[in-house]
């Protein structure tokens, strides 16, 4: 066979279909296992509420069908920040319903004061950001130090409050 030359029409049919009778016999995923992407995590993270042993976590999901009018099962989770932080990590299931626009708030916890720890939400194939935060002691502990950040609402009328772009 010279070089730059085209198989003749019998052998590229003869391949081409033995191509294709082992595509079929390879294995496809099957419905189940194709990632589902029911909707998005668009509006970041939240968590707040601290206390020694548990914390709020939230988030929205924003649906792909916007006349989604059924829950959708949201797991979440939360797991130390530090891998020598031999801590089991939390995570449970929440459903996201219509009525609340599709906001879920999560009681977190058991977990352990002075531990940073991170956490995050998934929905099928999708995931949010990964957010973070750090409980504080029980009342009476001792603290050697405390750094604090405060935010509230802003009132866009009086200017777009440039800390929180450095938060």
């Amino acid at each position: 066979m010279r070089r730059g030359r085209l198989l003749p029409y019998r052998h590229r049919t003869l391949l081409l279909s033995l191509w294709f009778s082992f595509a079929v016999l390879l294995p496809w995923p099957s419905q189940a296992e194709l990632p589902v992407f029911l909707g998005d995590f668009l509006h970041g993270v939240a968590s707040g509420d601290p206390r020694p042993d548990a914390i709020v976590i939230w988030t929205r999901v924003t649906p792909r069908d916007a006349a989604r009018d059924q829950p959708l099962r949201v797991t979440w989770s939360v797991w130390p920040a530090e891998p020598q932080d031999k801590i089991g990590n939390v995570t449970g299931v929440i459903d996201a319903r219509p009525a609340s626009d599709f906001t879920v708030k999560v009681d977190a916890g058991p977990l352990r004061w002075g531990v940073r720890y991170v956490f995050q939400f998934s929905l099928g194939a999708a995931t949010s950001r990964v957010g973070t935060f750090r409980l504080p002691p029980p009342r009476g502990e001792r603290l050697d130090t405390l750094r604090y950040a405060f935010f509230s609402c802003s009132h866009w009328r009086w200017g777009t409050f440039a800390a929180y772009g450095k938060a």
